[in-house]
């Protein structure tokens, strides 16, 4: 009984170490806080247009989490809007005429203002893929609606990554110039 005791008091003991050991690790979130150093932050981007469907309100929240993940206390310094272009597009027919596949191209055109509406970034960005369309109708809706939402998330990491690269490349070039002055 007193071996069971000891054994569980160590295990204990050495859980307690190994949470203090992590606690105390230098970890810091990849896009840092204000105080950081980096003036130009990721989170610092707000959502300038209203949803208007499905796929939009998946993109938005998609970008909301690149852009904010944690949370909304940020201080605004951009603005960005999007307009989403959804095509479907049936091919593989086969000797009847009826198509076994079809494929979405989607296609995100954004602009990054400042809060004066001065255009800092316009760009696009386009995402495509394809799925089997079933015999059961439902089956087919099914796989465009998840093909849609996955090609909408995927638009949604491609803006976030150009908009921090332009934005850090904008900011690193504002420094080059202020010390070559």
């Amino acid at each position: 009984m007193i071996k069971m005791t000891y054994f569980l008091f160590l295990r204990a003991l050495g859980m307690l170490a190994i949470i203090a050991a992590l606690s105390s690790c230098g970890f810091k979130p990849m896009y840092g806080d204000r105080n950081s150093g980096l003036p130009i932050q990721i989170s610092s981007i707000a959502m300038a247009n209203a949803e208007s469907g499905k796929l939009e309100y998946i993109m938005r929240k998609e970008l909301e989490n690149q852009f904010n993940p944690g949370g909304f206390d940020e201080k605004y310094y951009y603005k960005i809007a999007i307009i989403l272009h959804k095509t479907l597009l049936s091919f593989d027919t086969q000797s009847n005429r009826i198509s076994s596949r079809q494929r979405i191209d989607m296609r995100a055109n954004f602009v990054v203002t400042d809060l004066n509406g001065k255009k800092i970034i316009e760009d696009f960005a386009i995402a495509s893929d394809s799925f089997y369309i079933s015999t059961s109708p439902y089956s087919s809706l099914i796989s465009e609606e998840e093909t849609a939402n996955l090609l909408a998330k995927t638009l949604a990491q491609e803006i976030s990554l150009r908009v921090a690269s332009s934005l850090g490349a904008e900011h690193r070039d504002k420094n080059l110039r202020k010390t070559s002055q």
